[in-house]
């Protein structure tokens, strides 16, 4: 039986005012013709004293015209929803509403229902997390090491600004294993540290290669396993990239200056002890090939403009293809220069200042240095390395084969200066000789006295 029209405006109020939802009915002017408690309660006024009203009576100029252009679009028939930033008694909250037409019995819309959820608590709470987020996002970004947060399966979660920049050719990074996108590998490196973390559970640490063609060359990684508080299960790892490039170079310079220091005393003390000249300039390449990590080091002589002898150690095809050219009488562009210089010659691009060197295209790492064997004046030869590119242009690399240089023409010096005077002692033994022949078979005597008249010799 159908209740009386009083009845069911009753009963609607009724349904209405217990839904803890905002419900509204506007006509099509944008009056209020309807609203629940929970619309009352909402914006603090009585239910009569908002019916009749517009949205103009009851917010700002601004809001109600904002409100008034959604009304606009579900008078024109379609359902809208909106997050509505609306002032109640001095304060901003938000409600999330849903707009829908309101028909006639013949179809023509003619006004516009709506129902509304305050959500202030939920997005102040979002924009909070928010701001959170994006202040951590703001500190780990201004972190100078990297910081990569990994899954279990070393899946990639989360990087910093640092991390993107290093492995700038493999972003986005986020979802892709970290031996893809760090190392360029199709499965874990080993060592890893992150494989040790999650299998201990504590922080481990390594130094590991970087990105293969990258600058960041070496990078110190410690990685810390996160657990979850409750089941101490574990979540995954994070995992703080340290570029630590530069300090490994510096400990190679370190240790390589060192073996400069040890060569040089080598080679003085073959000067000091060594008096045959080809051992000596042999053993010399030698000591430096040992003592210093060159690729090869060879000693060219020159007499005359032509080669008087060629003594070389270690990449034996490099050094030897280079010792057929000068035999042959060519003389490589890096040895003629250093003939006239007093400085190191500084090979860095074989193919633009060498022409037809036998040596381009070989071993790309490696540069040449040249420097010419002078002492008083006297050019005895050039003395050649091959070495790593990036010690090659350190100053007190250069100085120090400077000084081997000098300490090998002196050693030359001292060689030819002790030659001359065996020579001179022989062609002085040899006059002597030949002039006491000469007396001993002449047909006259022959005496000598001193100042008492004493005979010292007689023929």
């Amino acid at each position: 039986m159908a209740g009386q029209p009083g009845e069911t405006e009753g009963l609607l109020r009724t349904i209405l005012d217990a839904s803890g939802a905002i419900i509204f009915v506007k006509d099509s002017k944008g009056r209020y013709t309807l609203v629940n408690s929970a619309f009352a309660r909402a914006f603090s006024r009585p239910v009569d004293e908002i019916v009749g009203k517009r949205d103009v009576d009851i917010f700002s100029k601004a809001e109600a015209a904002r409100l008034r252009k959604i009304d606009a679009r579900v008078l024109g028939g379609e359902t809208v929803q909106t997050e509505d930033a609306l002032t109640v008694l001095g304060r901003k909250r938000i409600f999330a509403t849903t707009k829908l037409p309101v028909k006639d019995k013949e179809g023509r819309i003619v006004g516009v229902c709506g129902f509304a959820q305050e959500i202030t608590e939920q997005r102040e709470l979002t924009e909070t997390l928010r701001e959170g987020e994006l202040l951590l996002r703001s500190i780990f970004d201004s972190v100078q090491d990297g910081i990569s947060v990994l899954d279990p399966d070393l899946t990639i979660r989360y990087v910093n600004a640092k991390m993107n920049e290093w492995y700038a050719e493999n972003v986005p990074l986020e979802g892709k294993k970290c031996y893809a996108c760090y190392h360029n590998r199709s499965e874990p490196c080993d060592p890893c540290p992150t494989l040790r973390s999650l299998r201990s559970g504590r922080m481990e640490r390594d130094v590991v290669p970087g990105l293969p063609g990258s600058p960041i060359e070496w990078v110190e990684l410690f990685s810390y396993p996160m657990k979850d508080p409750d089941s101490g299960e574990m979540t995954g790892v994070v995992e703080f990239v340290r570029d630590i490039t530069e300090r490994v170079r510096d400990e190679r310079r370190v240790q390589h200056l060192t073996s400069v220091l040890r060569a040089i005393r080598n080679v003085n003390q073959l000067i000091t002890k060594e008096r045959d000249r080809d051992r000596l300039l042999q053993s010399a390449c030698e000591a430096l090939i040992t003592d210093r990590g060159y690729r090869y080091a060879c000693i060219t002589l020159f007499n005359d403009g032509a080669v008087a002898g060629f003594y070389r150690a270690g990449a034996s095809d490099e050094a030897g293809s280079l010792e057929g050219r000068l035999k042959e009488g060519t003389i490589p562009e890096c040895v003629g220069r250093a003939l006239t210089k007093d400085e190191v010659v500084l090979i860095a691009d074989r193919a633009a200042e060498c022409g037809d060197c036998p040596l381009i295209g070989a071993s790309p790492r490696f540069r040449e240095m040249a420097v010419r064997l002078k002492h008083a004046g006297t050019v005895y030869g050039v003395l050649m390395v091959s070495l790593v590119g990036e010690y090659a242009e350190v100053e007190e690399e250069q100085h120090l084969l400077e000084e081997v240089a000098s300490d090998i023409a002196f050693a030359l010096h001292d060689l030819e200066s002790e030659e001359e005077r065996r020579l001179a002692r022989v062609a002085l033994q040899e006059s002597e000789e030949r002039y006491r022949s000469i007396v001993e078979n002449t047909h006259s005597g022959i005496l000598t006295i001193d100042g008492d008249y004493r005979i010292i010799y007689v023929n």
